[in-house]
């Protein structure tokens, strides 16, 4: 086989391949309009025809830009999980989700615990410096600031 004859061959078949890619495309094409409308029908059944997707279906994974008719919001869900479990699906006037699809399950976005500051009262305050408490200690105890500690002591003649 010489050099010419791998080329004719190769021609052939890059033009066979180009003719199956285009046949294979425009089938494609039909299959994801139908599986478009698939999916909106699915839509439609469970949220009672409130969410529209506004984007066309790939796949399940895909994240799609969705509308919801009932509280008016555009937000971002996968297929799977708009149809999927219950506490996947979306909730009218909740938030819900970013780009990428991750969904939120409140309105806070930190996860911090705050600990609760124990009131700081005239009484207490004043009971410490009675009671001989450094000036350290009284701001650490009940989380005030040092110079506030240190600037009533030097009023009251007590450093």
């Amino acid at each position: 086989m010489n050099k010419r004859d791998k080329k004719k061959r190769f021609r052939k078949r890059l033009l066979k391949r180009s003719k199956q890619t285009a046949k294979q495309a425009a089938g494609n094409q039909n299959n994801q309009e139908d599986s478009h409308c698939l999916y909106q029908k699915a839509l439609d059944e469970i949220y009672n025809n409130q969410v529209t997707a506004k984007e066309k279906y790939l796949n399940h994974h895909a994240v799609l830009l969705h509308f919801c008719n009932g509280c008016g919001t555009e937000f971002y869900g996968r297929p799977a999980n708009m149809l999927g479990k219950d506490h996947e699906r979306h909730k009218c006037s909740m938030p819900y989700g970013d780009s990428r699809g991750n969904q939120f399950l409140s309105i806070s976005t930190t996860n911090k615990v705050r600990k609760k500051k124990a009131e700081v009262t005239s009484d207490r305050f004043y009971e410490m410096v009675v009671n001989d408490y450094t000036p350290q200690e009284i701001s650490k105890q009940l989380d005030i600031a040092l110079p506030l500690v240190k600037d009533y002591f030097k009023t009251e003649g007590l450093l």
